[in-house]
């Protein structure tokens, strides 16, 4: 037991110094500390941590606080010396207090991290469970942006919110039953009573698991505190008395097939996990050299991460934007030379490839078929037949994301520019029927509403756009002017 013992002291020791850092990190200490050292910006976020998402550190700093009690506890009925006893409950006091500073800053801190709310979570989940292989089996693991994608709330709904995605669900438990499904939540279900019952019955030294499965489930999945939670729960019963363990007696040549399949399975992870990670390099040195200019530095290293890991979407929608963005200069031009005219023409197949290659790998992302819908509306004028897949791929990537109002608003303007002007007054309705406040949706209406010589409807339309803009607003004189006119 002493290796145990060891392993949860070092566990404490590690959350007691991850909590000073929070310490210095939330209050602002830290910023002038990094400054110094020459650290990237990142890391002077008051919320950055090194367990990744606050959420993390929540969780994390609730389980611990949990165990360094529990440690005390155990140190103080065994009558062990002083010493242990006042570092571990030291430790408590310090994590405690991390765990309330680090809660307090989630719920109330001004420029707080955004969390899916439980109500908005529950929304989703419903709408996950009308599939019936969905209810059984889930979306499948990391599938929940996507999930969000298509069942998005209407609060969600918003011009301003309608590019956010969350990566995890309100809670762990609608988590596990989105992405894994019933069979799975009702499993999770019976370990969790299981462990709750041995807690009744005088395992104390599981309170920490249950903590965890209680804070649970008001913050979303925190890889560390699951982390966390199994090594508690194993190291805490794997030695208990009711357990019994039969061992079978393997011919020496199994023993060691299974050890080579093993070793084996470990090289090939190495080698895949080691490519996924230099093209995260490759893809940061590309989004790195963009911010001032794409060169072909910035093309270089973006088929670098494509190279090693071609099956990342983003990666493809990355090469499709900077691609469309070179086009800007030479689609501006009146006149092309020969060797402009083939510079833009391969410019525009590889942005229309590389999106397309970001579908196939992420069929049920509705933002990639907008965003190739909105490449071909701007080539409208320029190439047959972009009106037709401009509208398919709009129209697709609104049946994946109904509640979109920019979706609504993109495909009425592929109408207006068509001069299908019936059609993009629809949209534009549309649009502000999703969102009541989209100003740009009703200044899009005023303007198809005129181009209809619908001249009373437009009146109304510009009046109500007069009246929500602040005089403030840069637009406000050229939206008097237009009402004073009409």
């Amino acid at each position: 037991m002493s290796h145990f013992n060891n392993l949860k002291i070092a566990i404490l020791f590690s959350a007691s110094l991850l909590a000073v850092f929070e310490f210095l990190q939330i209050s602002g200490v830290n910023k002038a500390i990094f400054a110094a050292a020459g650290l990237p910006d990142w890391t002077k976020d008051t919320f950055w941590s090194p367990l990744g998402s606050f959420s993390n550190v929540v969780v994390f700093f609730g389980i611990t606080a949990a165990l360094s009690l529990t440690i005390a506890w155990n140190n103080i009925k065994e009558r062990t010396k002083s010493l242990p006893i006042m570092l571990s409950l030291s430790s408590f006091v310090i994590i405690l207090a991390a765990f309330i500073f680090s809660l307090h800053s989630a719920l109330y801190a001004q420029n707080r991290p955004f969390f899916l709310d439980q109500q908005n979570g529950w929304l989703i989940e419903t709408g996950a469970l009308k599939n019936g292989k969905n209810a059984l089996f889930g979306t499948g693991a990391g599938n929940f942006p996507q999930t969000f994608m298509l069942n998005r709330p209407l609060a969600f709904s918003t011009a301003s919110l309608s590019n956010l995605v969350f990566p995890r669900q309100s809670n762990l438990y609608f988590h596990i039953l989105t992405e894994y499904g019933i069979i799975s939540f009702v499993l999770f279900l019976i370990m969790v009573w299981k462990i709750i019952i041995l807690l009744l019955n005088g395992s104390i030294a599981n309170s920490p698991a249950v903590i965890f499965l209680i804070i649970s489930a008001f913050f979303p999945p925190s890889l560390a505190g699951l982390f966390l939670f199994f090594i508690i729960i194993t190291v805490n019963n794997s030695t208990m008395k009711q357990f019994s363990y039969a061992t079978i007696e393997l011919p020496q040549i199994i023993n060691k097939l299974f050890f080579f399949s093993a070793f084996a399975c470990l090289l090939i992870s190495i080698y895949f996990l080691g490519r996924f990670y230099l093209a995260e390099i490759n893809f940061k040195q590309a989004l790195d050299n963009q911010k001032t200019k794409i060169t072909l530095q910035t093309y270089k290293y973006g088929f670098s991460a494509i190279a090693k890991n071609p099956n990342n979407a983003l990666y493809h929608m990355f090469i499709s934007q900077i691609s469309l963005s070179s086009t800007a200069n030479l689609m501006a031009k009146k006149e092309l030379k020969e060797d402009e005219k083939n510079t833009l023409q391969a410019l525009l197949a590889q942005a229309i490839r590389e999106n397309q290659n970001a579908i196939n790998l992420s069929p049920q992302d509705a933002s990639y078929r907008f965003a190739l819908g909105n490449l071909y509306l701007e080539l409208v004028n320029v190439m047959d037949q972009a009106g037709i897949l401009a509208e398919n791929n709009l129209f697709t990537a609104i049946s994946l994301d109904p509640n979109n109002p920019v979706y609504r608003l993109t495909l009425g303007s592929l109408y207006l520019r068509l001069k299908r002007f019936d059609l993009a007054q629809r949209q534009f309705e549309l649009a502000i029927t999703i969102d009541p406040n989209y100003l740009n949706a009703y200044y899009n209406l005023y303007y198809v509403q005129r181009q209809q010589s619908l001249f009373k409807q437009a009146l109304d339309t510009l009046t109500l756009i007069k009246n929500s803009l602040p005089q403030t607003d840069s637009q406000y004189k050229q939206i008097e002017k237009e009402w004073d006119e009409a």
